[in-house]
């Protein structure tokens, strides 16, 4: 008998929209706003400060991945520009899906995020290691956001397909917004 293994080079696609939302009917960023200037060279970007509106995609699905393969990042700044000192700045993930209605038929992973490993730095300083779908557990509403360093920062979002991703991660989409908000 004769016995193959399946070769796990399909490419899984990762769609995250970066949102900035700039004011809060519970007080966050209540005054003067977060101002979200993308800077990761995608169309769409961002050229002046924005609140409270969706800047450019940073990830769109169409960045492959493959287990163990490099890492797409995309960089972006993130600036308070409020009358007084921002108190907390953090980011967060909304409208998280594991395996969205983008994924194909051959994605049959229950948890693909799982296997998508998610970094995120501030001016090349670690905020966060670990999964998508850890990152959405941990930091999945504006009251758990991760917390920044300071008003501002330089934010690198890194992500990459773990090496022990088999073949039930072919074709796998996974999606969030990722939120930054700001409160005094």
């Amino acid at each position: 008998m004769n016995l193959r293994l399946a070769v796990k080079a399909a490419p899984l696609a990762l769609a995250v929209v970066a949102l900035l939302h700039g004011a809060f009917a519970d007080g966050l960023a209540s005054e003067g706003g977060v101002g979200l200037t993308d800077v990761s060279g995608q169309p769409g970007d961002c050229t002046a400060p924005t609140r409270q509106a969706a800047c450019a995609t940073l990830f769109d699905g169409r960045q492959l991945l493959y287990p163990g393969g490099p890492a797409v990042e995309r960089s972006l700044s993130v600036t308070w520009h409020g009358s007084r000192p921002a108190g907390r700045l953090g980011l967060y993930a909304n409208n998280f899906r594991s395996r969205s209605l983008r994924s194909q038929a051959g994605c049959t992973a229950t948890d693909p995020a799982s296997m998508l490993d998610l970094r995120v730095t501030q001016d090349g300083r670690p905020l966060y290691d670990g999964t998508l779908s850890d990152f959405a557990q941990n930091h999945g509403s504006a009251p758990d956001a991760l917390p920044g360093r300071g008003e501002s920062g330089r934010f690198t979002i890194t992500v990459a397909l773990d090496e022990a991703a088999d073949n039930s991660y072919m074709g796998c989409v996974s999606t969030a917004d990722l939120v930054w908000i700001a409160s005094q």
